[in-house]
């Protein structure tokens, strides 16, 4: 499969099942066993959810036995990484109500696995999760090499869900050395990175030039959006609203520097910006936060572009009014920022003229649908993770790595599970849930080996009452602009922020277009009295 190849799913090869709608193209769906768990009307698995994977036969006969590393005839071994403690970080997460304890993140991380697991097709293969802690701290590349080359060796799994965020990609790089797959590692590591690791290193975010190119698409126009022309007009300081934007990048790497150009991509110093980069050292940030903006005014900077932590934010702008700069805030949804959890931490003066792009979807109130809607309807209409605070991101790897497995078919190797993944049809795109795909959809010029594909617009509310994402009734809220529609590069609509026509804070209800279907919790869930 290459990024020259026509935009689409590759047909599959070997042993790889046929889905449901290339049967019916083809006209054999009758030739085969669908079972009781295929939606015929959607082509999906009866999970009520948009990333269901597709259709495949029930699987009947040799599975090949042991295929490779963590694959034998009875089982898959998966690791679940489970990241090492960091004091600053568990306290400041703590402070937004996003921490949960290692022991509750491990029994919600198990029951997702329970019920992602009760829907795919596994060839005969039953899925053992093995947990893994961590060594090292989150930027700690030594560990992370450490630890990667321990769970190779002693653990030889097919797959390991997560991993160290800071390390410049060390721990990603040594289990592809090896051999293995890990998903969710390594976050900003650059796509040109990741093709050089493949078929194993899988991101579950934008890519960086991905988003990028949205943002800047989306500020400075694009197809028929108009970008922001003209003067700073959303500053705060009148004198910086009469003045033609000038545009500053913050942004978080690591040393040596992780945010590079890829060869053909994109970069933020592409764009004439001045910029500015930190390191996530907690001890140092207040002081470099301070500096970084005490140069940002001193350059003229009218329009503050963010694209780092969700702390360091507290300290960029308790900084800039500290010295009464009141620049625009242009934020770009990475890593929590686009939270209301951690926004309210935010100097609330200076949120005021923030606004930007979001890449996660619109809040939905925990009684409408969502993730809890999902865990309920296999554990059972009381039920409630373990993991409070972070049970709707906990889950995030496991359903990708199933779906891979689901769609590889018995021979499951590495290079199976990512044609698998390449095969997957884009899901999602809706106002709730972001589109996910892999591999080559048309989307974008080079093979995709992250998830998300597009951004939302946003901007800040200081004034409006709601709940957060932990059901925290508080003030201030994003508000998600044009009904929380979705873009990609191709297609960024005209900036609208502090424009409050159109706009939603979440959702009491799901919107039709991000329902899914309804269905009967499987046989033998506890929700189906398992």
């Amino acid at each position: 499969v290459s990024a020259e190849d026509e935009p689409g799913a590759p047909p599959p090869t070997g042993q790889m099942p046929v889905t449901w709608d290339e049967a019916v193209e083809a006209g054999t769906e009758g030739d085969h066993d669908w079972g009781e768990d295929c939606d015929f009307d959607t082509g999906r698995v009866k999970l009520p959810d948009v990333h269901a994977p597709p259709c495949v036969p029930v699987f009947e006969g040799d599975n090949g036995g042991d295929i490779g590393a963590g694959v034998t005839a009875e089982q898959v071994r998966l690791v679940h990484y489970d990241a090492s403690e960091s004091g600053s970080l568990d306290s400041l997460l703590g402070g937004a109500g996003l921490q949960d304890t290692p022991e509750q993140q491990w029994a919600t991380v198990q029951e997702w696995m329970e019920l992602y697991s009760s829907v795919a097709e596994t060839y005969g293969r039953e899925i053992e999760l093995v947990r893994y802690q961590a060594t090292g701290g989150f930027d700690d590349v030594v560990a992370a090499q450490a630890d990667a080359e321990r769970i190779a060796q002693d653990i030889k799994p097919f797959a390991v869900l997560g991993g160290p965020p800071s390390d410049g990609g060390a721990f990603a790089g040594e289990l592809a050395r090896n051999g293995i797959i890990c998903l969710g590692c390594a976050v900003g590591l650059p796509e040109c990175k990741m093709r050089e690791n493949a078929p194993y290193t899988w991101g579950n975010s934008a890519a960086t030039s991905h988003f990028i190119d949205g943002v800047v698409a989306w500020s400075e126009g694009a197809g028929d959006g108009e970008g922001l022309d003209g003067p700073a007009e959303f500053a705060g300081d009148p004198e910086l609203r009469s003045t033609e934007r000038k545009f500053g990048l913050i942004h978080f790497d690591q040393d040596p520097p992780l945010i590079l150009q890829c060869p053909g991509g994109s970069a933020w110093d592409d764009n004439g910006w001045v910029t500015e980069s930190y390191l996530l050292d907690f001890a140092t940030m207040p002081q470099v936060a301070s500096e970084i903006v005490a140069k940002m005014k001193g350059a003229g900077v009218t329009t503050l572009v963010f694209g780092g932590d969700p702390l360091m934010p507290i300290y960029l702008t308790g900084a800039a009014e500290a010295i009464n700069y009141y620049p625009e805030w242009l934020f770009t949804g990475t890593v929590l920022t686009d939270t209301n959890s951690f926004a309210r931490l935010y100097n609330q003066n200076q949120m005021a003229q923030a606004f930007g792009v979001s890449q996660t979807g619109v809040p939905v109130s925990s009684e409408a649908g969502g993730a809890l809607d999902l865990y309920r309807w296999y554990f059972g209409e009381d039920a409630f993770p373990d993991a409070v605070a972070g049970y709707q991101v906990l889950g995030s790897n496991i359903p990708r790595v199933l779906r891979g497995i689901h769609m590889a078919g018995p021979e499951l190797t590495p290079e199976n599970f990512e044609r698998a993944q390449f095969r997957l049809p884009p899901s999602g795109g809706d106002p709730v849930n972001p589109q996910q795909s892999h591999g080559n959809w048309g989307f974008f010029p080079e093979l995709d080996y992250n998830g998300t594909d597009d951004l939302a617009e946003i901007w800040w509310d200081p004034e409006i009452e709601g709940y957060d994402e932990n059901e925290r009734l508080g003030k201030g809220m994003w508000r998600y602009a044009h009904n929380g529609r979705r873009f990609t590069p191709q297609n960024p609509p005209t900036p609208a922020p502090f424009v409050e026509k159109d706009t939603v804070t979440r959702f009491e209800e799901l919107p039709p277009e991000s329902q899914p279907p309804s269905y009967p919790p499987p046989a033998g869930s506890p929700a189906a009295g398992g």
